[in-house]
């Protein structure tokens, strides 16, 4: 099979460009001479200094900073709460107030956010024996035995990548450095390893050492790239994140896949909906807002009294949120049966799914920064700023589905912010 050129993620001897060099094999597919690997996994022999791969400081100082704020913050907030409510009582139940619970609900999801920054822009350090991985408040390494086959995603024309480098069998624990993985969508269920993107200091020359010390553990002198890269990795959220026109692509597909051999145009609606795995992913997206108010009423509870059945507004609250999946599937079918006369609603719904993500983690990122003390109106802002996106993606979303205009599309638009503005003002009105 001939492999065309595509990317320069693996720069000469190792790259793309190299498989179409003369020094290709027979079969098409190039493979790294010894001399080469030898070369390659000579130099860190020489200099381990040459084997350690940073991301620029500046990004790395930022990491630093929002981590010591997401974890002192909190902590200096629940003190200034329980510090005067102690002293005014000298009773310890005076402790178990309303306000100190939003405090403590706050600051766990401000620490879990510093736990993921930490893992943010890990550094690589590469050894004749292994993989080092080092972030800011962990360490592991790995053995180039247990280094699986790289996965790589391009991100659009810029040629900038992702990489997930999956470590196998028993490795040390990680957790933040795992979620961020299930989070962008880069590890199959319980899978380990790391993430890094190309904006680390000589990232090509990174995967070259790479490569070339997995070749050596695995016994070949002269193996073909394919066996440790794979170049059409996709990464759903992180792609969503870093390329939308890509992902936008992908899930709503062309329309010329939905045309059989004879020209006449069929719905291609992907696989059936497994409901009982729909409703949960939603739940988890519905619980965010919930959090959000239940935190911000917590907070303000010292000035007036905690609403009467509050409990059971949060659960109407992540029930409406819950409809909303399946409420904008078919505001998007009925937009493409009115324009093109074949809606689909399962597309839709599965993208759907994706296109809240970024809403949630703003809003988590809001209850953040309650939990540090700061005024509920950038907390808010975030919010917000959420339904923007979300609502945007949605609407470029079905305009690619259908390849329509911006106005028919508009029904999709007003059907995601009325359904968050409802939600928002339900909010307001009981906190």
């Amino acid at each position: 099979m001939s492999i065309q050129p595509k990317s320069r993620i693996l720069a000469n001897p190792l790259g793309r460009r190299a498989r179409t060099s003369p020094a290709a094999d027979a079969d098409g597919l190039n493979t790294i001479s010894g001399s080469s690997l030898q070369s390659l996994a000579a130099e860190l022999h020489q200099s381990a200094v040459q084997g350690v791969f940073e991301y620029p400081r500046n990004l790395v100082s930022t990491a630093k900073v929002a981590v010591a704020l997401l974890t002192v913050l909190p902590f200096l907030v629940l003190a200034m709460l329980i510090i005067p409510a102690y002293q005014a009582t000298g009773n310890i139940s005076a402790l178990l107030s309303w306000k100190i619970l939003a405090g403590v609900i706050a600051g766990v999801v401000s620490l879990i956010g510093a736990g993921f920054i930490s893992a943010l822009f890990p550094t690589i350090q590469v050894r004749p024996e292994g993989i080092s991985v080092s972030g800011l408040l962990a360490k592991r390494r790995v053995s180039w035995k247990q280094v699986g086959t790289l996965r790589v995603m391009e991100l659009g024309s810029s040629e900038r990548y992702i990489v997930m480098i999956p470590f196998e069998g028993k490795t040390s624990p990680s957790p933040m450095s795992d979620r961020i993985l299930a989070l962008a969508g880069a590890s199959q269920k319980g899978e380990s390893g790391v993430l890094i993107t190309s904006d680390i200091k000589n990232f090509e020359r990174l995967l070259q050492l790479v490569v070339a010390y997995m070749s050596q553990a695995a016994g070949q002198a002269a193996p073909a790239i394919e066996a440790f890269v794979d170049e059409e990795s996709v990464m759903p959220r992180a792609q969503l994140l870093f390329d939308v026109n890509a992902a936008l692509g992908r899930m709503a597909k062309s329309t010329e896949d939905d045309l059989d051999r004879y020209g006449v145009q069929s719905v291609d609606d992907g696989p059936a909906l497994v409901w009982p795995q729909v409703i949960t992913k939603q739940l988890v997206i519905a619980a965010a807002p919930a959090l959000f108010m239940f935190v911000s009423m917590l907070t303000r509870s010292d000035q007036r009294q905690v609403a009467s059945g509050v409990e059971i507004w949060i659960l109407v609250m992540m029930a409406f949120g819950v409809l909303e999946l399946p409420f904008i599937g078919k505001l998007a079918q009925t937009v493409g049966d009115m324009t093109v006369g074949v809606g689909k609603f399962r597309r839709p719904v599965r993208a759907y799914e994706e296109l809240q993500v970024p809403r949630a983690l703003l809003i988590m990122g809001g209850v953040a920064l309650l939990g540090m003390g700061v005024p509920s109106h950038l907390a808010q802002g975030m919010w917000l700023v959420g339904i923007v996106v979300t609502t945007v993606l949605a609407t470029r979303f079905v305009q690619r589905l259908y390849d329509i205009s911006l106005v028919p599309a508009l029904l999709v638009s007003v059907g995601t912010l009325v359904f968050q503005a409802t939600l928002f003002a339900l909010y307001f009105g009981l906190r």
